[in-house]
């Protein structure tokens, strides 16, 4: 007796892990995009102000206020992943692709002075690429329309001079992460 799924049956798992996902993306994935998004803001921001209105030549410390988030990043994913009721493939790829991102991200700052140290239109371009899967594996438009963002923006920052894409790069940042982080923790509520 063979024990094959319908097409039908198929679509029904499919479907449920789908769901499953999206429920414990919505049980706290607000929290990634709003303290990343805070993060940088915040950093490219002060970065701004330090470059083009004051003295300062060590701008680049900004940076280290990383440091803790990547700390309350890991701390808060091991305390959703104890929590998540039910979890499958789905919910393991959001954190891959993240993961993946983070690696690209590291190896291209251990690798920018090969790049003339322009680094924040390519890290655009890599949060567009996690703000864009995650939207779409969740089926969540707010987080589609925020990674277009992100890429528009990259796309500005590679058109303009240096000192100025701090500016750019933090809007694009509150645009692409926080707005929608702001809207998913709505969906949470």
């Amino acid at each position: 007796m063979q024990n094959q799924m319908t097409h039908q049956q198929s679509l029904e798992i499919i479907t449920e892990m789908i769901g499953n996902a999206k429920k414990n993306l919505a049980r706290g994935g607000s929290f990634y995009f709003l303290l990343w998004g805070a993060v940088v803001a915040a950093a490219n921001f002060t970065i701004y102000f330090l470059i083009n209105f004051t003295t300062v030549a060590q701008w680049y410390y900004v940076w280290l206020i990383t440091i803790p988030a990547i700390a309350a990043t890991i701390m808060y994913s091991r305390r959703q992943a104890m929590k998540a009721s039910v979890t499958g493939p789905i919910d393991h790829l959001y954190g891959q692709v993240w993961i993946g991102i983070f690696i690209a991200m590291v190896i291209t700052l251990v690798f920018m002075r090969e790049i003339n140290y322009a680094v924040n239109p390519i890290m655009l371009i890599y949060s567009g690429i996690g703000t864009y899967i995650t939207g779409r594996l969740s089926r969540f438009q707010p987080l589609i329309i925020g990674a277009a963002v992100l890429w528009v923006c990259s796309i500005i920052l590679f058109l303009i001079p240096a000192h100025q894409q701090f500016l750019v790069a933090g809007i694009g940042i509150l645009v692409g992460y926080v707005i929608p982080g702001l809207m998913l923790r709505k969906q949470e509520g």
